[in-house]
């Protein structure tokens, strides 16, 4: 092994600086804690010195630190080390890059000095691709070298495993979590979480059967994991399911709102938030910051379609409408008013409701807006005779909305038609008018009305809404009862906070008090229920949806007994219609 040595073309002394490189190399990053310990008292004053001179030469602070209360030269290392691996997503691969040439170099400076004679090749063989070579060692040291060599080869490709698993997990990870951008165009965006949100999207999957089912991009605080379970637990009625796609972000932040396609979209959907922990001018004040942002995409990179925002209180669908320059970008929906309405209406008439639901949702017939070029310059009473399978309903001219305009308007060139149709592709619009057979219409049926008598079971917010709609669909003489357990005194203060006075701002209807539960059965038999036209059962504000079902099934059966106990010819002088109509907050 002398002679070996002697013949080689390395000399002894060479040998013996690579012997002392990996010793080096192996005992600096033991002992470098220390030392950076140890020289923090003179590299901290000198920092604090430079410090004074350049900043702040008396600031009190800096000189509690060169008393030595600052943190240690090791710390400070430290430190940077953990914001390096927080902020850079490089900081991994580099840092195990920098261990493999420290391995490499260490194995390739220890095999040089024990005599091998191709050390650079076997050091990288033995750190990265093949660990057999442990055996090919001529002695015992270079076996050593060799086996220490191995196994800090698979450390390292342990680490790097782990790196690569880290990084597809985490661009998993992103991907469920909904991270990635929304490449879509003339979808329909919804931003906002609530109950509304699924039999909404139901209905836009009935719409667009016609398109495939068309595309639906929801935006919401929620996790995309929880959202996509509820939409998979969704009982949809439409034939063809629109594509929903769901992303976890902020409405508020603009780069969110960008990155779910919100200038691309044809329309966009706003719904306001459920947090039981607010009330409905706080949650108007969310809906409010989300068209505020809105308006800010639309000045940056400008809107493809209009808004459409669900308000909670009346008086400030003004302020919605008012936040964007023109009032056709925003189209606000006040439900729970609207609701109370619609109750009023199908109280009147069996039928009421069934011929909503037929025109508020896209099964059967709804209402569609379009521009017809061949249209422009004629008489609209010759141009609803041009429509074949759609009955035309009003003209749109910019803001203006005109139901039912005189048969001489004519139709101008920037003017749409309502129409009332199966779908948007049933109907077009005919060469030549259509020519009726006056013999063949229905005559004019006028249904006698007279005053009724109705009674709301519960309390809403916007009971005044609900008591001045009643004036105005009722006819004079009527009556209206109300029944929930609110004592009167609250009512009387209810009413003066929002200014209504029943004595004279009535004019069609009388108000009546009843003060009772409506989930009792001994209260509601206690009502004259027979007397009534119809009975309107109302959701009350953060009542339980099965108390509504309780008092409406109650309410069935109160009213069925007493039924029964009438005599045939009682019955007969009494014909008894009345119409239950219950407000069920859950559509399914």
């Amino acid at each position: 092994m002398e002679e070996d040595v002697t013949k080689s073309p390395y000399s002894r002394f060479t040998r013996m600086a690579a012997l002392l490189i990996t010793a080096t190399c192996l005992i600096v990053p033991l002992i470098l804690p220390a030392i950076m310990a140890s020289m923090k008292e003179k590299a901290l004053g000198n920092f604090l010195d430079r410090m004074k001179k350049k900043f702040l030469s008396e600031d009190n602070s800096l000189q509690t630190l060169q008393e030595g209360s600052g943190p240690s030269l090791a710390d400070r290392f430290a430190y940077k080390i953990d914001i390096w691996f927080s902020i850079s997503k490089a900081s991994k691969p580099i840092a195990l890059m920098m261990v493999v040439v420290w391995l490499v170099l260490v194995s390739w400076s220890a095999l040089f000095a024990f005599g091998d004679d191709d050390p650079l090749w076997k050091s990288i063989e033995g750190v990265g691709i093949a660990w057999t070579f442990v055996g090919d060692g001529e002695n015992l040291a270079l076996r050593c070298v060799a086996v220490v060599t191995s196994v800090g080869g698979l450390l390292v490709t342990s680490l790097f495993m782990g790196i690569v698993g880290d990084a597809i997990s985490e661009k998993v990870d992103s991907l469920k979590k909904g991270k990635s951008k929304v490449v879509e165009a003339n979808h329909t965006l919804i931003i906002g979480w609530s109950e509304k949100l699924l039999p909404i999207v139901n209905q836009l999957s009935i719409a667009n059967e016609s398109e495939g089912g068309g595309v639906v991009v929801v935006l919401s605080s929620r996790e995309k994991e929880a959202m996509e379970t509820d939409i998979q637990s969704y009982e949809f009625t439409s034939a063809v399911k629109s594509s929903i796609i769901c992303r976890t972000g902020s409405s508020l932040n603009f780069n969110d709102l960008k990155k779910v396609s919100a200038d691309q979209a044809r329309s966009i959907i706003v719904l306001a938030g459920e947090n039981p922990n607010m009330d409905e001018d706080e949650r108007d004040g969310e809906v409010l910051q989300v068209l505020l942002s809105l308006r800010r995409l639309q000045r940056d990179v400008g809107l493809e379609g209009h808004i459409v925002t669900e308000v909670n209180e009346l008086e400030n669908e003004p302020l919605f409408r008012s936040i964007f320059a023109s009032q056709s970008v925003v189209h606000t929906v006040t439900a729970h008013n609207s609701i109370g309405r619609l109750m009023i209406q199908c109280s009147l008439s069996s039928r009421a409701g069934e011929i909503w639901l037929n025109l508020l949702g896209f099964e059967g017939n709804e209402f569609y807006l379009k521009h017809w070029e061949e249209l422009v310059g004629s008489k609209y009473g010759t141009a609803i005779m041009r429509f074949e399978n759609a009955v035309a309903m009003g003209i749109q001219r910019g803001d203006q909305l005109m139901l039912n305009p005189s048969n001489e308007e004519v139709i101008q060139e920037e003017d749409e038609i309502w129409v009332l149709a199966e779908d948007d592709d049933t109907y077009h619009v005919m060469q030549h008018p259509i020519r009726l057979n006056v013999q063949m219409l229905v005559p004019h049926f006028k249904e006698y009305a007279k005053p009724v008598r109705l009674i709301l079971v519960g309390w809403r917010r916007d009971m005044t809404d609900m008591i001045l709609a009643a004036d105005q669909f009722l006819l004079t003489g009527s009556s209206l009862y109300l029944f929930c357990s609110k004592p009167i005194e609250d009512r009387m203060v209810e009413f003066d906070r929002v200014g209504f006075n029943p004595l004279k701002d009535l004019q069609n209807i009388r108000l009546e008090h009843k003060v009772g539960d409506g989930a009792s059965r001994y209260d509601l038999q206690k009502l004259p229920l027979l007397d009534f036209d119809a009975v309107l059962v109302l959701a009350e504000d953060g009542m339980d949806e099965s108390k509504v079902l309780v008092t409406t099934m109650l309410l069935y059966d109160v009213h069925t007994r007493l039924l029964r106990q009438m005599e045939a010819t009682m019955r007969k002088a009494h014909p008894v219609k009345a119409i239950i109509v219950s407000e069920i907050p859950d559509a399914q």
